[in-house]
C-alpha cells in the first residue's frame, strides 16, 4: 500500500478515539494504530525512552501483533466490552495507592500504567491471578492478592481505563548516562550480543501492542524490575 493511501486509510478510521489496544473491529486486540505515527524504524530522531513520553496512541502497529498472543486475548474477551467507568471505579478503590488514579505512578518501585496497551495490561493482570504452580503465572504476593479479588471482566475494564489515560512525560535524571542509554536502546551492545531495546519496544518506546510494554516516559527503575 502506498504511503499516501495508508495516511488516508488511517485518517478515515478515526483511530484517535480508540482505546489503546481495543477497537470496535474484528482485529481489535491486534493493537491500535496511531494516526500520527510515521514509518516505524525509519525515524532518524526517535526519542530516547527515558527522556520523553509520547501520547498513549503513539507508535505504529508493530510486527507480531497478529500473533497467537493477540488472537488468544481476543478470543478470550470477545464477549466483554471495556467499561471505562467501571475501570475507573476499580482503579480508585484498589489500584490508586500504588499506581495512582490515572496510572501515572509517583512511586519509582511501581510502574506507570497510563497509556499502556489494553491487551498487554489485561494479560499481565490475568497472569498475576493464576496459581503460583502455573508456569505462565507472574508471582507477586501483593499483585496476586489485589487482582485475585476481582473478576476477569473487571481486569479488562481497569486495563482499558488505564490504557485510555494520557501518560505524564518523564525525564532522564542522569545526563552523564543519557547518551549511552540512547545508544543501547537504539543499537544494543553488539560486542556483548545485547540486542537493541527498540527491536521489541519500538524505536519511540511505545512498545508493540499485546506483546511488549511501553517504556517511553517510564521511571528508570521500572525496566530494571520488569
Amino acid at each position: 500500500m502506498r504511503q499516501g493511501q495508508l495516511r488516508r486509510k488511517e485518517s478515515a478510521s478515526g483511530c484517535s478515539s480508540r482505546i489503546r489496544g481495543f477497537d470496535r473491529g474484528p482485529g481489535a486486540f491486534a493493537g491500535a494504530r496511531d494516526c500520527s505515527s510515521r514509518r516505524i524504524g525509519h525515524e532518524k530522531n526517535a526519542p530516547f525512552v527515558a527522556s520523553v513520553c509520547l501520547p498513549p496512541n503513539s507508535g505504529g502497529r508493530g510486527p507480531g501483533t497478529d500473533g497467537p498472543l493477540a488472537a488468544a486475548a481476543q478470543d478470550k474477551s470477545a464477549s466483554v466490552r471495556p467499561d471505562l467507568k467501571r475501570g475507573q471505579e476499580i482503579a480508585g478503590s484498589i489500584c490508586v495507592a500504588c499506581h495512582g488514579l490515572d496510572g501515572n505512578s509517583a512511586i519509582p518501585a511501581n510502574p506507570k500504567l497510563s497509556g499502556q496497551d489494553t491487551v498487554y495490561l489485561h494479560k499481565q493482570l490475568n497472569d498475576f491471578a493464576k496459581p503460583a504452580n502455573d508456569k505462565s503465572a507472574r508471582v507477586n504476593s501483593v499483585m496476586t492478592g489485589m487482582v485475585g479479588s476481582i473478576s476477569e471482566a473487571d481486569r479488562l475494564h481497569v486495563a482499558a481505563f488505564y490504557a485510555s489515560q494520557p501518560p505524564i512525560p518523564g525525564a532522564a535524571r542522569n545526563r552523564d548516562t543519557l547518551e549511552l542509554g540512547q545508544r543501547i536502546f537504539r543499537a544494543g551492545i553488539p560486542a556483548r550480543g545485547v540486542p537493541a531495546c527498540s527491536g521489541c519496544h519500538s524505536p519511540n518506546g511505545s512498545g508493540i501492542p499485546a506483546q511488549y510494554p511501553r517504556l517511553a516516559g517510564s521511571m528508570p527503575s521500572t525496566p530494571r524490575r520488569s
